[in-house]
């Protein structure tokens, strides 16, 4: 088994070295030999003293979040066909709620697919009649496709004009 010192600083590992440190570095220094350890600890590890024994634990992986795209309002309304733009734009004037998130797009110089405004209208023309029931998850790409359920029997409420329209789970999503 090869030889190896860890550096212990504040409870961790910081540094790992196969040359014995008596008398390389100033006595201050905390080293542990970690040789008969298996796994073999390296910088990250939480190392805890008990008495004249040691343990180790490797650090938690950090999950990355879910990082969801922001696409121009014209890039928007162009993930949706041309019967699918007529069909919506058609309906426009006799449903508020539609009319209302239709005129916040037109607004919208940016739109963030994780927003729930857009979800909710996205999930709206889904649940409205105006657009295929899958096609709300294939217009977003798919990319909320484990954070997003258009049901509109166990929705979210978000508010009176997009209320019912669609049920979501933001928790895991960051916006760019």
């Amino acid at each position: 088994m090869p030889a190896a010192w860890a550096l212990i600083v504040d409870a961790e590992v910081r540094e790992i070295t196969g040359f014995d440190p008596a008398g390389r570095y100033v006595p201050s220094l905390l080293w542990v030999d970690v040789a008969p350890f298996n796994p073999a600890p390296g910088p990250g590890w939480s190392a805890v003293q008990d008495g004249d024994s040691w343990s180790f634990a490797a650090p938690t992986p950090l999950v990355p979040p879910i990082v969801v795209p922001s696409v121009t309002a014209l890039d928007f309304l162009n993930l949706f066909t041309d019967a699918e733009q007529t069909a919506v734009f058609a309906a426009a004037p006799q449903d508020p709620a539609l009319f209302g998130f239709l005129f916040k797009l037109a607004c919208a110089g940016t739109v963030r697919l994780a927003d729930p405004r857009v979800i909710a209208g996205v999930g709206l023309l889904g649940s409205g009649g105006l657009v295929a029931p899958s096609r709300p998850a294939q217009v977003l790409g798919n990319i909320l496709a484990d954070a997003v359920t258009f049901d509109s029997a166990s929705a979210v409420e978000l508010g009176p004009v997009l209320a019912d329209a669609v049920s979501f789970d933001t928790s895991r999503l960051s916006e760019t």
